[in-house]
């Protein structure tokens, strides 16, 4: 599982080095078991990397690449960014601009990185015609699925500040 979110092997080799099973095998057989420290931003929380690695996969279509993972999760692990400052920041990268998603692929990829959910024709029927049909922009449309009570329980469940996604300097807290 681990690695599949993109934990380095050394991580993984790491938790069997610590493993209780292991230290009392060394234990036994008189030798020091030794410690594996890792160093890399994507291996200081499972959670973090496991949330960015699922950005790239729904936004992307890809695999973060290891010096993306490790930016990313250094930025939320330091607290310099929020879920949403990442989200946002790879939902309107170059990459994902150089897509040229339709509306409908737009909001369906929302729903499901946001919501944790496929959307059905009517919702994203509705969805379009009530927000980008009615000049809303995407970065509005973006703010209003972070702020959903299903992203709020995501966050929660890495163990990630979910923060607020800024559109034109607005945010709630400022009007």
């Amino acid at each position: 599982r681990y690695l599949r979110y993109g934990m380095s092997s050394r991580f993984v080799l790491r938790g069997f080095v610590m493993s209780e099973e292991f230290r009392s095998k060394c234990s036994l057989w008189e030798i020091n078991s030794g410690v594996i420290t890792v160093n890399e931003n994507r291996d200081m929380n499972a959670g973090v990397t496991e949330f960015v690695q699922r950005i790239y996969n729904i936004c992307l279509g890809r695999r973060a690449h290891v010096n993306g993972l490790n930016t990313w999760t250094g930025h939320i692990n330091s607290g310099r960014m929020t879920a949403s400052d990442v989200v946002k920041s790879i939902v309107f990268s170059p990459e994902y601009k150089s897509r040229n998603s339709s509306d409908e692929e737009y909001v369906r990829m929302l729903f499901s990185l946001l919501k944790d959910t496929e959307a059905s024709d009517a919702e994203v029927s509705e969805f379009i015609s009530e927000t980008l049909g009615k000049g809303h922009t995407r970065e509005s449309v973006l703010r209003k699925f972070g702020l959903s009570e299903e992203f709020t329980r995501m966050c929660a469940d890495f163990g990630i500040e979910r923060g607020e996604i800024k559109v034109g300097g607005w945010s709630r807290n400022n009007g």
